[in-house]
């Protein structure tokens, strides 16, 4: 069981290493790697850690698995929120982004209530296999819509 004390860390800790990831990691593995490599090796990682988060057996796991976490989150967020930028018109770039926000906060609506059941019938190991599973989802979805990895697919050319 966390504390509020413990809680209100993880939550802070959270942000900072967000907006540390934001600014300094995604952009620097942006310059070594492609936007396919990036995407496949985040939802790689993301699938495993929150799959390693179920069987957390303490506080001190937890923390240190926060951060594969949150760093492959904001790097899948970030590579994929520019993907779908290029890949419409200038003059649909707001409405694009705005579908894309629309519909990250339809999922921050859905996830607490999806969350809070498994929680309850199934416990918190069933919560992050869920999330495992959704992140490996998400890993075939970026294969499948990228076509495998294949170069002429991989970058979205910008519309004109």
């Amino acid at each position: 069981s966390v504390s509020a004390s413990q809680l209100g860390f993880v939550q802070s800790a959270a942000g900072t290493v967000g907006v540390l990831s934001n600014t300094l990691v995604v952009g620097w593995l942006s310059g070594i790697a492609s936007e396919q490599q990036l995407m496949m090796a985040a939802s790689l990682v993301l699938t495993a850690s929150l799959a390693a988060l179920a069987a957390a057996a303490s506080f001190q796991v937890l923390l240190l698995l926060l951060l594969p976490i949150i760093v492959s989150s904001t790097c899948m967020y970030t590579v994929s929120t520019a993907f779908m930028t290029r890949s419409v018109k200038k003059e649909d770039t707001g409405a694009a982004i705005g579908l894309d926000h629309a519909t990250r906060s339809f999922c921050g609506m859905c996830a607490p209530v999806l969350g809070g059941y498994l929680y309850r019938e199934y416990g918190f190991d069933a919560v992050n296999l869920a999330a495992a599973g959704l992140a490996g989802i998400a890993l075939v979805f970026w294969h499948v819509m990228t076509g495998g990895g294949k170069p002429e697919h991989i970058h979205a050319k910008k519309v004109q």
